[in-house]
Protein backbone atom coordinates (compact mmCIF):
# COMPACT_ATOMS: atom_id res chain seq x y z
CA UNK A 1 0.00 0.00 0.00
CA UNK A 2 2.74 2.62 0.77
CA UNK A 3 4.45 1.49 -2.23
CA UNK A 4 1.56 2.49 -4.25
CA UNK A 5 1.09 5.66 -2.66
CA UNK A 6 4.67 6.27 -3.55
CA UNK A 7 4.13 5.82 -6.68
CA UNK A 8 1.16 8.09 -7.53
CA UNK A 9 2.78 10.91 -5.34
CA UNK A 10 6.15 10.71 -8.16
CA UNK A 11 3.40 10.33 -10.76
CA UNK A 12 1.55 13.25 -9.00
CA UNK A 13 4.76 15.26 -8.68
CA UNK A 14 6.33 14.24 -12.34
CA UNK A 15 3.03 16.07 -14.27
CA UNK A 16 3.57 19.16 -12.16
CA UNK A 17 6.67 19.78 -12.91
CA UNK A 18 6.17 18.74 -16.77
CA UNK A 19 3.04 21.98 -16.46
CA UNK A 20 5.14 23.99 -14.69
CA UNK A 21 8.13 23.52 -17.28
CA UNK A 22 5.42 23.95 -20.58
CA UNK A 23 7.16 20.65 -21.12
CA UNK A 24 3.92 19.67 -22.95
CA UNK A 25 3.23 23.03 -24.60
CA UNK A 26 6.69 23.13 -25.81
CA UNK A 27 6.46 19.98 -27.93
CA UNK A 28 2.95 20.65 -29.31
CA UNK A 29 5.20 23.71 -30.60
CA UNK A 30 7.31 22.25 -32.36
CA UNK A 31 5.26 19.68 -33.33
CA UNK A 32 1.91 21.38 -34.63
CA UNK A 33 1.79 22.12 -37.95
CA UNK A 34 -2.32 23.32 -37.88
CA UNK A 35 -1.72 27.29 -37.85
CA UNK A 36 -5.22 27.38 -37.46
CA UNK A 37 -5.30 26.44 -33.90
CA UNK A 38 -2.41 29.51 -33.18
CA UNK A 39 -4.03 32.00 -35.43
CA UNK A 40 -7.63 31.20 -33.47
CA UNK A 41 -5.89 31.48 -30.20
CA UNK A 42 -4.23 34.71 -30.77
CA UNK A 43 -7.25 36.36 -32.19
CA UNK A 44 -9.42 35.18 -29.11
CA UNK A 45 -6.70 36.60 -26.54
CA UNK A 46 -7.33 40.06 -24.57
CA UNK A 47 -4.88 42.91 -26.37
CA UNK A 48 -2.47 44.49 -24.31
CA UNK A 49 -3.61 47.65 -22.94
CA UNK A 50 -0.67 50.16 -21.86
CA UNK A 51 -1.04 52.80 -23.85
CA UNK A 52 1.41 51.76 -26.20
CA UNK A 53 2.02 50.10 -29.42
CA UNK A 54 3.52 46.66 -28.86
CA UNK A 55 5.66 45.12 -31.13
CA UNK A 56 7.37 41.68 -31.67
CA UNK A 57 10.14 42.21 -33.82
CA UNK A 58 11.64 38.04 -34.27
CA UNK A 59 15.46 38.29 -34.78
CA UNK A 60 15.86 35.76 -37.85
CA UNK A 61 19.09 33.91 -38.97
CA UNK A 62 19.51 32.80 -42.17
CA UNK A 63 19.86 29.24 -40.66
CA UNK A 64 16.80 29.96 -38.33
CA UNK A 65 14.08 30.16 -41.03
CA UNK A 66 13.76 26.75 -41.00
CA UNK A 67 12.77 27.30 -37.13
CA UNK A 68 9.89 30.17 -38.00
CA UNK A 69 6.60 28.44 -37.92
CA UNK A 70 7.24 27.00 -34.30
CA UNK A 71 8.90 30.28 -32.88
CA UNK A 72 5.52 31.54 -34.34
CA UNK A 73 3.17 29.22 -32.99
CA UNK A 74 5.11 30.02 -29.48
CA UNK A 75 4.57 33.78 -29.71
CA UNK A 76 0.85 33.43 -30.81
CA UNK A 77 -0.17 31.15 -28.01
CA UNK A 78 0.33 33.83 -25.35
CA UNK A 79 -1.49 35.39 -22.16
CA UNK A 80 -1.52 38.54 -23.84
CA UNK A 81 -2.05 39.80 -27.68
CA UNK A 82 0.37 42.13 -28.81
CA UNK A 83 -0.32 44.49 -31.87
CA UNK A 84 1.90 42.88 -34.32
CA UNK A 85 4.26 40.12 -34.87
CA UNK A 86 7.12 40.90 -37.46
CA UNK A 87 9.94 39.29 -39.17
CA UNK A 88 12.52 41.89 -41.01
CA UNK A 89 14.43 39.87 -43.54
CA UNK A 90 17.43 41.19 -45.85
CA UNK A 91 15.54 41.29 -49.17
CA UNK A 92 17.84 38.38 -50.99
CA UNK A 93 16.43 35.98 -48.21
CA UNK A 94 13.47 33.54 -49.34
CA UNK A 95 11.03 33.77 -46.74
CA UNK A 96 7.52 32.94 -47.36
CA UNK A 97 4.45 34.12 -44.49
CA UNK A 98 1.63 31.04 -44.81
CA UNK A 99 -1.90 32.84 -45.72
CA UNK A 100 -3.22 31.73 -42.67
CA UNK A 101 -0.89 34.18 -40.59
CA UNK A 102 -0.81 36.96 -42.99
CA UNK A 103 -3.29 39.23 -40.37
CA UNK A 104 -1.25 38.33 -37.54
CA UNK A 105 2.23 38.44 -38.88
CA UNK A 106 4.10 40.97 -41.06
CA UNK A 107 7.04 40.50 -43.36
CA UNK A 108 9.32 43.43 -43.88
CA UNK A 109 12.49 43.76 -46.71
CA UNK A 110 15.44 44.93 -45.36
CA UNK A 111 17.20 47.33 -48.15
CA UNK A 112 20.55 47.06 -45.76
CA UNK A 113 21.69 43.93 -44.17
CA UNK A 114 22.40 45.58 -40.85
CA UNK A 115 22.91 41.73 -39.13
CA UNK A 116 20.79 41.08 -36.15
CA UNK A 117 19.59 45.36 -35.98
CA UNK A 118 17.95 44.38 -38.66
CA UNK A 119 14.88 43.17 -36.10
CA UNK A 120 15.17 46.82 -34.94
CA UNK A 121 16.35 49.72 -37.41
CA UNK A 122 12.85 49.31 -39.78
CA UNK A 123 10.68 49.00 -36.96
CA UNK A 124 12.35 52.49 -35.36
CA UNK A 125 11.99 53.56 -39.06
CA UNK A 126 8.96 53.30 -39.90
CA UNK A 127 7.33 54.32 -36.02
CA UNK A 128 9.26 57.25 -35.49
CA UNK A 129 8.18 58.64 -32.05
CA UNK A 130 4.91 56.80 -31.90
CA UNK A 131 4.00 55.36 -28.58
CA UNK A 132 6.12 51.77 -28.99
CA UNK A 133 7.56 49.06 -27.54
CA UNK A 134 10.03 46.72 -29.57
CA UNK A 135 10.17 43.46 -28.25
CA UNK A 136 13.02 41.45 -29.57
CA UNK A 137 13.06 37.79 -29.65
CA UNK A 138 15.11 35.01 -31.48
CA UNK A 139 14.14 32.39 -34.39
CA UNK A 140 16.14 29.64 -31.87
CA UNK A 141 13.38 29.36 -28.48
CA UNK A 142 10.22 28.51 -27.94
CA UNK A 143 8.96 31.22 -25.93
CA UNK A 144 7.07 30.67 -22.68
CA UNK A 145 3.26 31.45 -22.61
CA UNK A 146 3.37 34.30 -20.66
CA UNK A 147 6.53 36.01 -21.08
CA UNK A 148 5.75 38.62 -23.01
CA UNK A 149 3.09 39.81 -20.35
CA UNK A 150 6.07 39.52 -18.25
CA UNK A 151 8.09 41.72 -20.13
CA UNK A 152 5.22 44.09 -20.72
CA UNK A 153 4.69 44.32 -16.90
CA UNK A 154 8.13 44.65 -16.41
CA UNK A 155 7.81 47.80 -18.86
CA UNK A 156 5.20 49.42 -17.00
CA UNK A 157 6.81 49.51 -13.61
CA UNK A 158 10.20 50.64 -14.95
CA UNK A 159 9.43 52.89 -18.12
CA UNK A 160 12.74 54.42 -18.04
CA UNK A 161 14.40 50.89 -18.62
CA UNK A 162 14.75 48.40 -20.90
CA UNK A 163 13.86 45.49 -19.86
CA UNK A 164 16.58 42.66 -20.33
CA UNK A 165 16.10 38.49 -20.08
CA UNK A 166 18.27 36.47 -17.42
CA UNK A 167 21.14 39.21 -18.14
CA UNK A 168 22.52 42.79 -17.07
CA UNK A 169 23.36 43.50 -20.71
CA UNK A 170 20.42 43.21 -23.02
CA UNK A 171 21.24 41.11 -26.55
CA UNK A 172 18.81 40.54 -29.24
CA UNK A 173 19.29 37.31 -29.04
CA UNK A 174 17.87 36.24 -25.69
CA UNK A 175 14.93 38.88 -25.68
CA UNK A 176 14.52 42.55 -24.52
CA UNK A 177 12.43 45.11 -24.74
CA UNK A 178 13.14 48.59 -26.03
CA UNK A 179 10.63 51.54 -25.78
CA UNK A 180 11.33 53.29 -29.23
CA UNK A 181 12.33 56.56 -27.44
CA UNK A 182 15.41 55.00 -26.62
CA UNK A 183 16.58 55.75 -30.35
CA UNK A 184 17.32 59.01 -32.09
CA UNK A 185 17.87 59.01 -35.69
CA UNK A 186 21.39 59.49 -34.86
CA UNK A 187 21.17 55.84 -34.22
CA UNK A 188 20.64 54.64 -37.85
CA UNK A 189 22.76 57.69 -39.48
CA UNK A 190 25.65 56.37 -37.53
CA UNK A 191 25.10 52.66 -38.12
CA UNK A 192 27.49 50.46 -40.11
CA UNK A 193 27.42 47.31 -41.57
CA UNK A 194 30.74 46.13 -40.19
CA UNK A 195 30.12 47.02 -36.83
CA UNK A 196 30.33 44.96 -34.00
CA UNK A 197 25.76 45.22 -33.50
CA UNK A 198 25.92 44.23 -29.66
CA UNK A 199 28.95 46.96 -28.78
CA UNK A 200 27.05 49.48 -31.17
CA UNK A 201 24.12 48.82 -29.11
CA UNK A 202 25.80 49.03 -25.67
CA UNK A 203 27.54 52.07 -26.16
CA UNK A 204 24.54 54.08 -27.73
CA UNK A 205 22.06 53.06 -24.89
CA UNK A 206 24.96 53.41 -22.22
CA UNK A 207 23.34 55.76 -19.86
CA UNK A 208 19.87 53.70 -20.38
CA UNK A 209 19.22 51.87 -17.13
CA UNK A 210 18.46 48.21 -17.70
CA UNK A 211 16.15 45.92 -16.16
CA UNK A 212 17.05 42.34 -16.05
CA UNK A 213 14.07 39.88 -15.06
CA UNK A 214 14.66 36.27 -14.53
CA UNK A 215 12.91 34.21 -16.67
CA UNK A 216 13.00 30.33 -17.01
CA UNK A 217 10.20 29.19 -19.79
CA UNK A 218 11.99 30.43 -22.57
CA UNK A 219 13.20 26.36 -24.19
CA UNK A 220 16.29 26.27 -26.57
CA UNK A 221 15.26 24.47 -30.32
CA UNK A 222 16.91 21.22 -30.07
CA UNK A 223 17.06 20.57 -33.87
Amino acid sequence: MIVILIIILCIILFLYIVSKMEICRYLHCIQNKNLSTYVEKFNNTNKCKNGYKNIISINVKPSEIKNLGKVINSLLDQTIKCNLITIVVPKEYDVSIPMKLKNVVVQFPCGNNFGELNCIIPTILREGKNKTNIIVVSCDRIWGRDYIETLLRESDKYPNHIISTNTNKPTLRDGCLFRIDNFDLDFIKNMKSNIHNEDYIKNYLKNIPVKKIMYTKNYKLLL
